[in-house]
């Protein structure tokens, strides 16, 4: 078997892996850490689950670790500009050359794995086995471990962390995760161990009494808010959020938080009661508020109500499910009220597309359905049409390109007004590389 040589080499093998689909499971990801000698074992890890707002909360912890002056691993899923960044540490995205040398390191051991009764691993899979392997290595103090779908049965399950976060629970995924909300909040309380403390931000009192019987079975505390701790939201700034935080250790008030929208100063609270946590019962050095504030104020996470160009006004967000789409909507009201939008959107399948359009179409002036480059996007043709039939009357055009798309957007869009990109995650990064490259976007 010849070695990859290559970092593209390496990625194109990873995503050859696609095919195999989500299998959900933790057999394949035991086997693989039983012969690569336990790496996850030798590591702290903040394990982050929910339907919504983990990537930006596992941003948020990561930055303020970062700036206390702490070794940390921050792996996330999936990427925005390059497949790197999703094993990050201290900011930076894993480097090629071990990259490389590590699926060298793991390639044998899939081909193995494919052999035994359990199969081959998915990509999801190798990727976390691979991040496990790196972090090894480099020993950061705290790892920031994101999941990638639900939380019992997902990839990232096979550590045992020192705090556990749920941000919420929505109807994402239900022909993986289950048919209502409290089979899918089981799911995710799959990550809460014996002994673990958990935060969440969820406020729905059925998800909540689930949340407790499993923490009262794991002998473990639920920091719940409004009981344990509270935000208040103050008058937002031209880049982000400004909070009061309440916890039960201490308050800090006035702090900024470096990205846009009202569900980003909860996902900061959210943020602030787990590093209260550490600082309470692992001793890490956040007794200063500085850092805090610095972390919490320079977070940047692409993809979240980012403005790309302002003349038009582009902005991308990578809503991609009812619950992202009703608060994109709001921080839409908040943030350009009065000024006409042009929508582009475009989606993977299995998504609840119908209800996402419900909240984002109204919004918009144009829409100009497109599809991500993805195996499983759905075709723009079908989402147009999905448009049409829910805004009738409204200006609906299909451009399955998605760079193309934005071309479109723009050649409708006047100089004072914006151009929003939303649905899927793989979309905007296509959008981003596009404005990056200047295919005709203004400045």
């Amino acid at each position: 078997m010849s070695a990859i040589q290559t970092v593209q080499d390496a990625i194109d093998w990873i995503h050859s892996l696609v095919p195999l689909g989500i299998k959900p499971g933790l057999q394949r990801m035991e086997w693989l850490m039983e012969r690569l000698d336990h790496p996850h074992r030798y590591l702290k890890f903040i394990h982050i689950a929910g339907t919504n707002g983990k990537g930006s909360t596992a941003a948020m912890i990561a930055r303020v670790l970062d700036e206390a002056g702490y070794d940390v691993g921050l792996y996330i899923s999936p990427y925005v500009e390059r497949f790197e960044e999703r094993i990050m540490l201290n900011g930076r995205p894993i480097p090629g050359e071990e990259l490389v040398e590590l699926v060298n390191r793991i390639k044998p051991l899939v081909d193995e794995l494919a052999e035994t009764e359990w199969g081959p691993p998915t990509e999801f899979e190798v990727i976390t086995a691979l991040a496990l392997l790196y972090y090894e290595r480099h020993r950061p103090y705290f790892v920031v471990w994101e999941t990638g779908l639900g939380g019992r049965l997902d990839a990232t399950n096979i550590v045992y962390p020192v705090v556990a976060v749920i941000t919420n629970v929505g109807d994402d995924h239900q022909h993986l995760l289950g048919s209502n909300r409290l089979a899918i909040a089981r799911e995710k309380a799959g990550i809460i161990k014996n002994g673990v403390p958990v935060v969440t931000a969820e406020e729905d009192p059925d998800v909540l009494a689930l949340f407790r019987d499993v923490c009262r079975e794991k002998r473990t505390t639920l920091y719940e808010p409004g009981t344990h701790y509270r935000y208040e939201r103050l008058e937002p700034t031209d880049t982000g959020e400004r909070i009061h935080f309440y916890g039960p250790y201490r308050e800090l008030r006035d702090v900024e938080v470096g990205l846009k929208g009202a569900h980003q100063a909860q996902n900061a609270a959210t943020a602030l009661m787990t590093l209260e946590l550490l600082r309470q019962f692992y001793a890490a050095q956040l007794d200063e508020d500085e850092p805090i504030r610095r972390g919490l104020a320079t977070v940047r996470w692409p993809g979240r109500f980012e403005v790309l160009a302002e003349r038009p006004l582009v902005i991308v967000d990578g809503a991609h499910n009812p619950q992202g789409a009703e608060v994109l909507a709001q921080t839409v009201r908040e943030r350009l009220a009065g000024r006409p939008v042009h929508l582009v959107v475009g989606f993977v399948q299995n998504k609840e597309h119908e209800a996402f359009l419900r909240q984002v179409v109204p919004l918009a002036q144009t829409v100009t359905a497109t599809a991500p480059a993805f195996h499983k996007a759905l075709p723009a043709e079908e989402t147009a049409a999905l448009v049409r039939r829910l805004a009738p009357g409204k200006a609906v055009d299909a451009v399955p390109d998605a760079a193309a798309a934005l071309q479109h957007a723009l050649a409708r869009a006047k100089p004072d007004e914006a151009v929003l990109v939303c649905g899927s995650l793989y979309l905007v990064a296509e959008v981003r590389q596009a404005v990056q490259e200047r295919k005709g976007v203004g400045s």
